[in-house]
C-alpha cells in the first residue's frame, strides 16, 4: 500500500503548531464471482503519529463498488480523565454522507475547572485519540455489482491536531489540516465456490476453482444467510447420495453452511469434510436435517468460532450412531433448538468442548432420542442465558446422569439440563472428566468399596450415587455380572 504526502501547509511549520500524519488505510482485498451481488464488510484502520482530535477520511470507490452501510468499530471510543480522577470511556461525533464518500468525525474537551488560588484554569478532560495505530476504526459495507471488473479505493484523509490549554477545538478543514492518501486494491478473481451435482452417479461435489463452466452436471452457487441453496429448490438433493468436498474446496471461505445437505435422506456418505474451512461460517441451521442414511459423522475438522446458529442442525439423523463435535467451539451460539431431536440411534453424545453461555433457546434440543443414555459436558456448558427450554428432554427415557439420575417425565425442560449432583441436585449430564474406570462410588478411587458399589447396584438396580459410566469396566456398553470379574481381576493384577 502506497502512502503519498498530498499537501503540508507551510502554516503547520510555524511555532508552537503540531503536525499529525494521519492515514487511514483498508487491506488490498480480492472479490470472487460467489460475492457478486453479496455485501462485503471492511474494515477500515487508522495511524495517526501524534494526538488529534478531529479527523476527515474521502473515499473514491471503483464502478462495481457500492457503499450501503457503515458503523463505528472496536477502537473508535476514546477515554479521558474527568475532575475526580476517573476514566471516562467517550463517544466522539461520527458523520458521513448520504453515499459514504466522505466521512468525519471529532472529539471536544469535556471541561476544565478554575482555581481561585491559583487563578488557572486547568483542562480536565482533554478527550482525543492518542497517536498510534487503530486496527478497526469504523467499518464500511459495500455491494458487489455485475459491473465491477477491479479498480482501487483512493481514501484521503485530513486531520486536526490542535492543542490548546483547553483541549483544542474542533478545525475539520481548519488551516492546521494536512491531507495524505492510500490505495486499496480491489481484484476480481475467476476462482469462485460452487457445487456440481451430477445424476449419473449421484454425487454432489463442492469445488474452488475456474472451471466450472466445464463442469459436467448441474452447478450451483453457494447460498448465504438463511436461503436455501439452489441443489434443493430444482429438487436435485433428493437423489443424491454421496457428497466430497474436493481438495480445491480448501481455499473457499463459505459464510454460511445453512441447509445444505437439508433431506438428503438418501445421503449415504460425505468425503473430503477436512477441505471444508469453516472459520468464517456463521450460520449451520439444518445443515445435516433429515440425513436420516447417515451412521456416522466426524466433525472434528470444524472451527465454528463464528457460528450464531445451529438450530435444527442434526435433526431427524435417526440413523447415527457416531458422531464427533470434539472441535466445536459454540461461544458465539445462541440458537439450538431441535439440534439432535430424534438422533434416535444414537447412545451416547460428547458435548464437552460446548460453551452455552449465549444460548438462549434450547427448546426440543434432544427430544425423541429413546436410546441415548449419556450426554456428557464440559465447564463450558451453562443455562444461565436459556430462555426457552421447552421439551428439551422429552422422551429420552434411557438418559442416566452420571450420579444415577434416571430420566423423569416430569423434568424435560433445562431443569436438569446440568451435571449430575445425585439426589439432592439430580441433573442429566456426565462430567468429562468422570473416566477414571472402576470408580463406582464415585469418590476419586477404585478400591473394594467400588466392588461393593457394583454389585449393591446389580441386585437393586438402585443407581443413586453410582458412576455408571466408570461402572461399565468391560467397555461393552452394558453394566453386569461381568465388570464385577473385570473389576476385582483389576483390583488383583494393578491392570486392566
Amino acid at each position: 500500500m502506497k502512502r503519498i504526502i498530498l499537501l503540508l501547509f507551510m502554516s503547520m511549520l510555524m511555532a508552537g503548531s503540531v503536525v499529525a500524519e494521519c492515514l487511514f488505510t483498508i487491506d488490498d482485498f480480492t472479490v470472487t464471482p460467489d460475492q457478486i451481488g453479496t455485501e462485503i464488510a471492511l474494515t477500515v484502520k487508522a495511524e495517526f503519529s501524534a494526538r488529534v482530535n478531529s479527523w476527515q477520511v474521502d473515499f473514491t470507490y471503483p464502478e462495481g463498488l457500492t457503499p450501503t452501510r457503515a458503523e463505528a468499530g472496536a477502537d473508535f471510543d476514546v477515554t479521558y480523565d474527568n475532575a475526580y480522577g476517573n476514566t471516562v470511556l467517550y463517544t466522539p461525533g461520527f458523520f458521513y454522507t448520504a453515499n459514504y464518500s466522505r466521512f468525519i468525525a471529532y472529539t471536544t474537551v469535556a471541561g476544565y475547572w478554575y482555581s481561585t488560588d491559583t487563578d488557572e484554569y486547568t483542562s480536565y478532560g482533554l478527550v482525543k485519540w492518542e497517536g498510534g495505530t487503530y486496527e478497526e476504526m469504523f467499518i464500511l459495507y459495500v455491494e458487489v455489482t455485475e459491473e465491477f471488473h477491479g479498480g482501487q479505493i483512493i481514501i484521503t484523509t485530513q486531520c486536526s491536531s490542535d492543542n490548546d490549554a483547553r483541549g483544542g477545538t474542533v478545525r475539520v478543514n481548519g488551516d492546521n489540516m494536512v491531507a495524505f492518501t492510500s490505495e486499496c486494491n480491489v481484484t476480481l478473481s475467476d476462482t469462485e465456490a460452487y457445487a456440481c451435482y451430477t445424476s449419473s452417479n449421484t454425487t454432489l461435489t463442492f469445488y474452488y476453482d475456474n472451471q466450472r463452466s466445464s463442469r459436467a452436471g448441474t452447478t450451483y452457487s453457494l447460498n448465504t444467510g438463511y436461503t436455501i441453496p439452489d441443489w434443493f429448490n430444482d429438487g436435485s438433493y433428493y437423489n443424491v447420495t454421496k457428497v466430497v468436498f474436493a481438495t480445491s474446496f480448501a481455499g473457499a471461505r463459505p459464510t454460511s453452511t445453512a441447509y445444505w445437505f437439508y433431506f438428503m435422506e438418501n445421503l449415504q456418505s460425505i468425503t473430503g469434510l477436512n477441505y471444508l474451512n469453516t472459520s468464517e461460517v456463521t450460520n449451520m441451521s439444518a445443515m445435516f436435517e433429515k440425513c436420516s442414511s447417515l451412521t456416522s459423522l466426524n466433525l472434528s475438522s470444524f472451527n465454528t468460532s463464528k457460528v450464531t446458529a445451529m438450530e435444527y442442525m442434526f435433526y431427524g439423523c435417526s440413523s447415527l450412531t457416531s458422531l464427533d463435535l470434539s472441535s466445536f467451539n459454540t461461544s458465539n451460539v445462541t440458537y439450538m433448538e431441535n439440534m439432535f431431536y430424534n438422533c434416535s440411534s444414537l447412545t451416547r453424545l460428547d458435548l464437552s468442548s460446548f460453551n452455552t453461555s449465549k444460548v438462549k433457546y434450547m427448546d426440543s434440543m434432544f427430544r425423541n432420542n429413546s436410546n441415548l443414555r449419556t450426554i456428557y459436558v464440559g465447564n463450558g456448558w451453562s443455562t444461565a442465558a436459556v430462555t426457552g427450554s421447552l421439551d428439551m428432554f422429552y422422551n429420552c427415557t434411557s438418559l442416566v446422569g452420571g450420579k444415577g439420575t434416571t430420566y423423569d417425565a416430569n423434568h424435560t425442560d433445562k431443569a436438569y439440563a446440568h451435571l449430575d449432583g445425585g439426589p439432592s441436585n439430580p441433573g442429566y449430564f456426565t462430567s468429562n472428566n468422570v473416566s477414571l474406570l472402576g470408580d463406582v462410588d464415585a469418590d476419586g478411587n477404585v478400591t473394594i468399596s467400588d466392588v461393593t458399589a457394583l454389585i449393591d447396584y446389580l441386585l437393586s438396580g438402585n443407581a443413586s450415587g453410582v458412576n455408571l459410566t466408570a461402572a461399565d469396566c468391560d467397555l461393552d456398553g452394558s453394566i453386569t455380572i461381568t465388570d464385577v470379574t473385570v473389576l476385582i481381576d483389576a483390583l488383583l493384577t494393578g491392570h486392566w
